[in-house]
């Protein structure tokens, strides 16, 4: 089902039905944003409580698919994004998902982007309000240095950080700039690895067929040890056991 977006602000108490999440614009020869199907669409539905100068999107198509595993967002063939908030951005980095993500991203695209996304209700919190906001605290210095393991370890991977929605569909406007539309049965097509199913449902996979922990966080991991100095970690890393 397509529906056109009006120019007119929406009510902050409006919500989008599932079936009207599919195409929110429709328009003659516009460009092209591919997104999943679900929680990401709140993005778009927070632009429309906002004033119609500043939805950069207004003029974009945007297709939503059920099916797409890679990346939040698809740009341009080449180009994928990763929506991550702050609180998210930290649980991700915590669960090792952000690794995966990424190096998914930059499996199949030429040029993957990690959009790290603030709003509102971070900003009275500028000073020991998080990991990314001024906390000195030891949870806070170890959420960090998994950020700085993440962009070591995949040093193809553009960082963008976002103030709000808004700031994120300007980034997307720019971006999409002189570059080809996507495609979106080739971007419905690409399949995520499901490492990080809870473990009740992969009861019935053999021991052999599990995939390993991410090495990266494993390695993180590993450094923060008693005992443990770097070299003892390049060892344990490389006898596979």
């Amino acid at each position: 089902m397509r529906s056109s977006l009006k120019p007119e602000p929406v009510d902050d108490g409006y919500e989008e039905k599932p079936e009207e999440a599919k195409t929110i614009r429709e328009f003659e020869k516009v460009p092209l944003v591919i997104m999943p199907y679900g929680e990401r669409y709140t993005i778009l539905r927070q632009l429309e409580q906002m004033k119609p100068t500043v939805i950069i999107l207004y003029n974009t198509d945007i297709v939503t698919l059920r099916l797409i595993e890679v990346g939040d967002y698809v740009l341009s063939p080449g180009i994928a994004v990763e929506r991550k908030a702050l609180d998210d951005l930290t649980q991700s980095l915590q669960s090792g998902r952000v690794f995966k993500q990424s190096e998914q991203m930059l499996r199949h695209y030429a040029n993957s982007v990690l959009l790290v996304e603030s709003n509102r209700k971070f900003e009275s919190k500028i000073v020991n309000g998080g990991p990314f906001q001024g906390e000195l605290t030891r949870h806070c210095r170890e959420i960090r240095a998994l950020l700085c393991s993440l962009l070591r370890a995949t040093p193809k991977l553009k960082v963008i950080w976002s103030l709000s929605p808004a700031n994120s569909a300007e980034y997307f406007a720019e971006l999409k700039l002189n570059r080809p539309e996507p495609d979106p049965e080739k971007a419905a097509s690409l399949r995520g690895d499901d490492v990080y199913k809870p473990i009740e449902e992969e009861t019935t996979v053999t021991p052999d067929k599990r995939r390993k922990p991410n090495a990266i966080l494993l390695r993180h991991m590993a450094q923060h040890l008693p005992g443990m100095g770097r070299g003892d970690v390049q060892a344990m890393m490389l006898s596979q056991k």
